[in-house]
């Protein structure tokens, strides 16, 4: 098992960011209302958002059970993220963070994430776990599908039909901000 820096719900993805696992600011995870964003097109069923007050990008899907779905850089670009978010009731205890269980690609990566709820949409509940383990990002690209399985056992299997085209995606969108 492959451990994940400890943060705020789900896995991480690190779209070119440093291969070593360390702790990182919660602060520097995107937060609802902090952000200015900018549509900057669709891939397959994802939305590649510009973050112009991160100089980041993002993307945003919707898997078919419901489940919200993003991956981006933090604002240093040392860790990628990846959130998900649900209606769903996974456990989570305000203020506390919890263990969760990623696993993609037969790979199991292991974090712990902290309850953040409305962050998408108001009843939803989930948050966000950082890495910067390239494989990570590589797992999430080349495959179909991830499961989470959050401390209370209750696991999810999240679709990711297009990510690999949608990280390409971000990629560019990352290097135009980056330019600007």
């Amino acid at each position: 098992m492959k451990t994940l820096a400890t943060v705020a719900l789900a896995s991480t993805l690190a779209f070119g960011a440093g291969s070593a696992f360390a702790q990182a600011d919660t602060t520097d995870v995107l937060h609802p209302g902090n952000a200015d964003f900018t549509n900057e097109g669709t891939v397959g069923p994802w939305t590649v958002y510009g973050d112009t007050d991160r100089g980041t990008c993002l993307i945003e899907g919707v898997d078919p059970n419901g489940y919200i779905v993003q991956m981006g850089l933090t604002a240093d670009d040392r860790f990628g993220y990846v959130g998900i978010f649900t209606d769903k009731d996974f456990g989570a205890v305000e203020g506390q963070t919890q263990p969760i269980q990623i696993v993609v690609n037969d790979n199991a990566y292991v974090g712990e994430v902290a309850e953040m709820r409305g962050n998408v949409q108001p009843g939803f509940q989930g948050g966000y776990v950082l890495a910067s383990d390239p494989q990570f990002a590589t797992d999430i690209q080349k495959s179909y599908e991830m499961t989470f399985v959050p401390a209370n056992g209750t696991s999810a299997v999240i679709n990711l039909d297009g990510t690999y085209d949608a990280i390409e995606a971000a990629k560019a969108c990352n290097a135009k901000m980056a330019a600007m």
